[in-house]
């Protein structure tokens, strides 16, 4: 089994990449638009474009709160979940 991780990136959207074998920079990476967290079946979509199924139908995203990147401005969010191919 493999771990995708969804993290927001600064700009509004959110960025999901599934940790595989090789250099990071060569993970399958894609973006999804907007400020609002993604819902599920729209992470699903995303995670069929780059070829990937959830580990098992309804597998859960474990969620966590990032306040280190800034003191001033709103917590960074994160989650992941395992997945397999398609």
């Amino acid at each position: 089994m493999l771990t995708a991780l969804l993290h927001v990136l600064p700009g509004s959207c959110w960025e999901l990449f599934v940790t595989a074998d090789g250099p990071v920079d060569e993970w399958p990476r894609t973006q999804l638009r907007g400020a609002a967290v993604p819902t599920m079946a729209a992470r699903t979509r995303a995670l069929a474009r780059l070829g990937y199924v959830p580990a098992a139908p309804g597998a859960p995203w474990t969620w966590d709160e990032h306040d280190h990147y800034t003191e001033r401005g709103p917590a960074a969010l994160s989650a992941v979940t395992t997945v397999r191919p398609a």
